[in-house]
């Protein structure tokens, strides 16, 4: 039983219970407005996901034609960034759509609806793109699922740990990592990812705890359902897909045979409604592109320890995280879990960096690695609860010192991506590739580091 639970049982449950509701609470209001006021918005790739919802909700389509949207060259296509072309859109089967995964929009509508009933709205009223409504769902959208993943994470870590050492690895989680740099911006695909990816990981943790409280058993349906929206969102959720399906197998043997049935009802829907909007069994988005081992070690290079990349870098407290779980491995309460993430992790590093653009494009810091996040609060909150049943009563283990400072370091490198336009702009100067290991301007230091 871990301490959390002990601590509970002598407190009296009601009583904890109300402390984390509150704190909970706090959280996600200090989250919301943290990230709301935060003025940078990273307005690229998302742009049109919420007319694409608008589409959806008004008109049943992800058709985009009937909307006037300016700078859109049909014949360039999906991707082609000159000419201040409208790159996010493309023709498929004949229809304009959103080039990206359409998980998004699909998942948005309802806070498109909302906006709607609220005054506004991506579209005007005579079929005109209003990229200030645009704007203006995103923000809102982005920190209010941002906010709701802090929560998420905090429940997490409620699990194994006191409601101290949850908060602050929570908070430190919804500050020092791309949930403020990158996922509380717009909605990039990545955003509704991190959450989904967050819910995963919550269920795996109420799963694992099922034998202290019974009424959080773990539930395949609904498991295979969260992963598959997380597909439809972002192909690299196949990271997740794969590590989960494994644990499936080798810990819920008994629960696998519903979770893939369930897995396998998705797939054909996907495939249906691929066929049905692309004219074909797959979207650009999905389909594979060919690398080389080559492509393939200088991507990893790229989103580990880039100075303008690299997720050791911006997220330094990820060190101690890695610390932990080595120097506590024999220790920690759940060794099928710390696998799981660590392979979740493992194969996402593959994914996105033998894509071709592995640098991620124009964006703040390691961006593919956003989805990574929750699986590192795992292991972080395995490594903690480890690290301290290792210690004899109220002593300090060494680590968490040198984990607060990183922390504290972590927090001001991603303030940087959400408080600074000069971050933004460092992506201005091509070729990105070729920047991102440049050590003389990394670009957490480009409001103290001229462009050159």
């Amino acid at each position: 039983m871990s301490r959390a639970a002990m601590r509970q049982m002598r407190m009296g449950g009601g009583r904890v219970d109300d402390y984390r509701f509150a704190i909970g609470g706090a959280l996600f209001v200090v989250a919301f407005v943290v990230f709301l006021l935060s003025p940078v918005l990273q307005l690229s790739d998302s742009k049109y996901s919420m007319l694409t919802a608008d589409a959806l909700l008004h008109h049943h389509s992800f058709d985009l034609s009937r909307y006037s949207i300016p700078n859109f060259n049909p014949a360039r296509g999906f991707g082609y960034v000159g000419d201040g072309n409208a790159y996010q859109l493309g023709v498929y089967n004949g229809e304009v759509l959103y080039g990206y995964p359409l998980g998004t929009s699909i998942l948005s509508a309802p806070a498109v609806a909302l906006a709607d009933l609220l005054g506004t709205s991506p579209a005007t009223s005579d079929g005109h793109f209003s990229l200030k409504g645009e704007m203006i769902v995103q923000k809102f959208l982005a920190a209010f699922l941002m906010a709701l993943l802090a929560v998420i994470l905090f429940r997490v870590a409620l699990v194994r740990l006191g409601i101290g050492a949850s908060l602050i690895l929570a908070a430190g989680a919804a500050f020092g990592t791309q949930i403020w740099s990158t996922a509380s911006r717009a909605m990039w695909s990545q955003t509704w990812d991190i959450l989904l990816t967050g819910v995963v990981v919550w269920m795996l943790v109420a799963g694992e705890a099922r034998d202290s409280n019974r009424s959080e058993r773990s539930r395949p349906i609904l498991l295979a359902t969260v992963l598959a929206l997380m597909f439809l969102v972002r192909p690299t959720a196949a990271a997740s897909i794969a590590a989960v399906s494994v644990y499936m197998i080798v810990r819920r043997r008994c629960e696998f045979l519903p979770y893939a049935i369930s897995g396998g009802v998705w797939a054909i829907l996907m495939l249906c409604f691929w066929r049905t909007v692309y004219g074909t069994f797959a979207g650009f988005y999905y389909v594979p592109h060919q690398t080389a081992p080559s492509l393939l070690l200088h991507g990893l290079r790229c989103n580990l320890i880039s100075p303008s990349r690299g997720i050791f870098i911006f997220c330094p407290a990820l060190i101690v995280v890695l610390y932990l779980m080595a120097r506590h491995w024999r220790r920690l309460p759940n060794r099928d879990l710390a696998i799981t993430a660590l392979g979740a992790i493992a194969c996402l590093a593959v994914i996105v960096s033998a894509w071709p653009v592995y640098w991620a494009g124009r964006c703040f810091g390691p961006r593919f690695f956003t989805e990574a996040v929750p699986w590192f609060f795992l292991l972080a909150v395995l490594g903690c609860d480890a690290a301290i049943s290792s210690l004899p009563r109220q002593r300090w283990h060494p680590a968490f010192a040198a984990g607060i400072v990183l922390l504290g370091l972590s927090i001001a490198i991603n303030a940087t991506g959400a408080l600074s336009w000069k971050t933004d702009d460092w992506n201005d100067i091509e070729p990105l590739q070729v920047r991102v290991f440049d050590w003389s301007q990394p670009q957490f230091l480009a409001p103290w580091i001229p462009p050159h």
